[in-house]
């Protein structure tokens, strides 16, 4: 079963009151988290939503503007590793009670923190062959089991959640969604 008190993690949900969260344990040891309280994206409409940490800060982008940024120094490190077992939408903590509800188009992972402008061209259509783009899924009209990575490398595909939804046995959790 999920502990994170053993495990490295990352994680972004969409809390209660439309705000979002990222959340990690990496090499540190210690969990940190960046709460977006002064952004609600429960809209009713679509929007682009980022989240960039560099060690410093965290930056939550919707529709390409900074909503809110948060000073926290820490290292996320050895928190996400593209051989963790993913999830969008939800996630495999036991008792879970925080569902995604609503939908999501597109999910990407970055291997570097993205400006502004990188951002909102990422609002278009991610870049598949910029080689910081680990993983990019569009999930609007998959209906397929498995959701192909469309980055350049390629390499990591995942269950669709919607199709098989069987918590595994032996995982480690990580969660990052930026949906359009």
């Amino acid at each position: 079963s999920y502990n994170s008190s053993d495990k490295n993690y990352i994680g972004f949900e969409i809390r209660d009151k439309g705000n979002p969260q990222l959340s990690w344990k990496g090499s540190s040891g210690s969990p940190s988290k960046l709460l977006f309280d002064q952004v609600n994206v429960c809209t009713g409409e679509w929007v682009h939503l980022a989240v960039t940490y560099d060690g410093q800060k965290g930056i939550c982008y919707v529709n390409g503007e900074a909503k809110q940024t948060i000073n926290l120094t820490g290292d996320i490190g050895t928190a996400f590793t593209l051989n963790s077992p993913t999830a969008i939408g939800g996630d495999f903590r036991t008792g879970n009670g925080y569902p995604f509800k609503g939908q999501i188009a597109s999910a990407a992972i970055y291997a570097d923190t993205r400006d502004v402008g990188e951002v909102c061209a990422d609002m278009i259509k991610p870049d598949t062959d910029d080689q910081n783009l680990l993983v990019y899924y569009e999930l609007n009209s998959s209906n397929a089991s498995v959701i192909e990575d469309l980055s350049y490398k390629g390499e990591y595909d995942i269950a669709n959640p919607w199709i098989d939804n069987e918590e595994p046995e032996n995982y480690a959790y990580s969660f990052m969604v930026i949906g359009d």
